[in-house]
């Protein structure tokens, strides 16, 4: 029996572990968009299609990767999905350390505390609005 459970753990990851590693794994389409340092690269990358359905986006993962690399949050506006804008945000700001990045962001308290946590400098908790929040930011 145990042999069987190996067996068919074993094949479930042969299976499964090519699909979930799209995810991590840039297309080569990817990759020559982050090369061209063109935003308007990424946007091609909205939809792969195989037989007419939608399989993913790269779109979000390629303009959020280039604002965090260029320092600019203004390229998170052109995503497509308004919470993956928000998220970039947070990483641009997290990543440039500048947390005047966070004004653009919805929820500025979210975003300065994942500013200071990213940065490992607690400073931009003094920016959250609410007490109590501020005093998690900092643990």
């Amino acid at each position: 029996m145990k042999k069987l459970l190996k067996f068919a753990a074993i094949i479930m990851i042969l299976v499964f572990l090519p699909s979930c590693m799209d995810m991590f794994i840039d297309s080569p389409e990817m990759k020559k968009a982050l090369a061209s340092g063109d935003p308007e690269q990424c946007k091609i990358l909205i939809v792969e299609r195989e037989n007419g359905d939608l399989i993913h986006s790269e779109q979000w993962k390629c303009l959020r990767r280039m604002a965090e690399a260029k320092g600019d949050e203004s390229l998170c506006e052109m995503i497509d999905d308004k919470n993956m804008v928000e998220y970039c945000i947070w990483d641009v700001a997290g990543a440039t350390g500048n947390e005047l990045v966070c004004s653009h962001a919805i929820d500025k308290d979210c975003c300065y505390s994942e500013s200071a946590h990213f940065d490992n400098d607690i400073s931009a908790c003094g920016l959250i609005s609410s007490d109590s929040d501020e005093d998690i930011c900092k643990s």
